[in-house]
């Protein structure tokens, strides 16, 4: 009995755990999913990196969930004690400063110990017809995390099984009310060698400040990092938002897409082509009027080109001097 129960604990150490958020750009018909592996015994190392970054006093390397254990007793414990969504960076600098923090560790302590996937649906070349009648931004969520998830296990490790303990969900997306994505054994992970330890989806918000725990408030940094990730990427993507802040962090983060020294990564987009455009390509692979609406994305997905991963930045770079004090 014990040594099934050792076995059970080594096993659930050795697993990963999936934090995941996603972003819908309705301007300009994007779905994007972020997904970030972490080994759950580096999960602890992780955190206080992310958590330790949240003091900006030069002369402390300690963040103390509770302030009055603080020695410093400084008088921004508060403002530093901020959520991070890369959406509000433009409501201060300690926001910003923050992020900038977190994604410098990105490209240093932590480049070994968590892996990110960025996954971006082009909806402009999906028919949302052939996705239900209810629903239809959550059920092509539903149908391409598990074609995200699989990309990047096969991507790390190939045709090796590997182990998710848990998949933790960013709860503001409104993903948690929805009935196919609640449970991880109804989104078939199972069929790209990934065992889920914990069938249940778990969903947190991304703010800090209504845990009253600190793994809850691990498990919100973990998702504030996916969220910085895939909204500093849109920005150096389509560079919309045009606000100071959010511009500097987003530069941040440009050195880790366009300097192949950094490994912890990978960006898919999906689709290349349209099924029209598919038609013009080969007249008789989508033009069967009796095929299903399932069988036409799964024709969609067999055709490997419609999977790319070249892009280029419309954000201009920004000189490290223009950076000022942010870095």
């Amino acid at each position: 009995m014990n040594n099934t129960l050792n076995q059970k604990e080594k096993l659930s150490n050795e697993s990963f755990n999936l934090y995941c958020d996603e972003y819908h750009d309705e301007e300009n018909n994007y779905l994007v999913l972020g997904q970030m592996f972490i080994k759950k015994m580096d999960e602890e190392y992780v955190f206080n990196y992310l958590k330790n970054s949240r003091c900006l006093n030069k002369h402390n390397k300690i963040f103390y969930l509770d302030k009055s254990e603080c020695k410093i007793k400084c008088d921004y414990h508060d403002k530093n004690f901020t959520p991070l969504h890369y959406s509000e960076l433009d409501k201060s600098v300690e926001k910003s400063k923050i992020a900038i923090n977190w994604i410098n560790l990105l490209k240093n302590e932590l480049t070994k110990k968590l892996f990110f996937k960025i996954f971006i649906v082009d909806l402009n070349k999906l028919d949302k017809k052939r996705f239900g009648s209810k629903n239809k931004i959550y059920n092509i969520y539903n149908k391409f995390f598990k074609i995200s998830v699989g990309g990047i296990k096969k991507y790390l490790f190939g045709n090796k099984t590997i182990c998710i303990n848990k998949i933790i969900h960013h709860t503001e997306t409104g993903l948690n009310n929805h009935t196919l994505f609640k449970y991880s054994s109804s989104l078939g992970l199972n069929k790209y060698n990934i065992n889920i330890l914990n069938n249940e989806i778990e969903f947190y918000s991304h703010n800090n400040r209504f845990c009253s725990d600190e793994d809850c408030f691990k498990k919100t940094h973990f998702i504030q990092l996916v969220d910085l990730i895939i909204g500093s990427f849109m920005e150096l993507l389509i560079y919309k938002s045009k606000n100071e802040y959010k511009i500097k962090v987003a530069e941040c983060l440009r050195e880790i897409f366009e300097n192949k020294k950094y490994k912890n990564y990978s960006v898919t987009f999906f689709p290349k082509y349209s099924i029209e455009e598919l038609k013009n390509i080969n007249q008789n692979y989508l033009n069967n009027e009796n095929i299903s609406d399932e069988e036409v994305l799964n024709r969609m997905f067999k055709f490997t080109q419609n999977f790319y991963n070249t892009f280029s930045f419309k954000m201009p770079k920004l000189k490290k001097e223009n950076l000022g004090d942010f870095i």
